[in-house]
């Protein structure tokens, strides 16, 4: 069917995603993201660990809150103290899980974001102590004159220890675990010895996570300042996140290369030589249509 807005394109995405792209309003008015940006990305919030599986963590179950206080727990915390639990340091993903968890626990709508009201020093403080109170804590988990939790705001830096083993804990984005059971950038040779075997790699999906969408956007200062910059943004926009689209299921997963390098024709599917984010697009992750439930991928 001819795409001609923003309206018509949206049914080139997931249901999650559309939900997301029409959630927003500019003076209590409608709007749809679509006009404004292209989705690249979709990314969930996840606790990735190594080792025997715990059993009480069930994916898509537990919560953040069950998470935290089962790691931290007298019966597990031997196996993430010591900086061997690792945290993607962005303070926005945090604050999600903390609020996720005080909203949860005092009855509230359970919710990732804060108030509308302006919020003081003192309550975001309130909100970030949770994670604490949950068993996140130096008490818990920082023995030997060492830090809580291994800290980095570079994604790649957490599972490229993770995979290796020198953490045995994960709080990341789904995409980098899934790369990080993978072996990661540099363990994910066959023969790798340290490539993570399938028993010793568990991902839980907590039953209320916070969700990361990211979109493609053109800066208009560029536009301004560099004649001929939105043509070519809009050539990168269309191969890494929409090349494709019009295509079957067969023609759109065609190569251009086969193995053991296989490079894909079509931008959103060489987006996985690379990295293993959840695509948008429903073409590739609707559940029942989509290649990743036609494929078994």
């Amino acid at each position: 069917m001819p795409i001609h807005n923003a309206n018509d394109a949206l049914g080139l995405f997931t249901d999650e995603v559309q939900e997301i792209l029409t959630s927003y309003s500019i003076d209590n008015k409608p709007v749809n993201l679509l006009d404004y940006a292209v989705p690249y990305f979709f990314q969930s919030l996840v606790f990735a660990y190594r080792g025997a599986k715990i059993d009480s963590l069930v994916d898509h179950q537990s919560s953040w809150y069950d998470i935290l206080s089962t790691i931290s727990s007298e019966q597990y915390r031997d196996r993430f103290n010591n900086n061997k639990l690792g945290i993607v340091e962005d303070e926005r993903s945090l604050y999600s899980i903390a609020n996720l968890i005080k909203t949860t626990k005092e009855n509230q709508t359970v919710t990732v974001n804060p108030p509308p009201s302006q919020l003081t020093l003192s309550d975001f403080y309130n909100v970030y102590q949770e994670i604490a109170d949950a068993g996140i804590n130096y008490r818990n988990l920082a023995t030997n004159n060492r830090s809580t939790a291994l800290l980095n705001s570079d994604s790649s830096v957490i599972l490229n220890n993770l995979d290796s083993g020198r953490i045995d804990g994960g709080i990341m984005y789904n995409g980098d675990a899934i790369f990080s059971a993978q072996g990661g950038e540099f363990h994910a040779e066959k023969d790798d010895p340290l490539k993570p075997k399938s028993e010793d790699f568990h991902i839980v999906t907590p039953v209320n996570t916070p969700l990361a969408l990211d979109l493609i956007v053109v800066n208009k200062l560029n536009i301004e300042q560099f004649p001929g910059f939105l043509d070519q943004a809009y050539q990168v926009i269309k191969k890494v996140g929409l090349e494709g689209v019009n295509e079957t299921l067969a023609d759109f997963q065609a190569v251009l290369t086969e193995k053991p390098e296989t490079i894909y024709k079509n931008g959103p599917l060489e987006n996985f030589n690379y990295v293993q984010y959840t695509s948008p697009l429903k073409k590739i992750s609707d559940p029942e249509n989509g290649l990743v439930a036609v494929e078994g991928w």
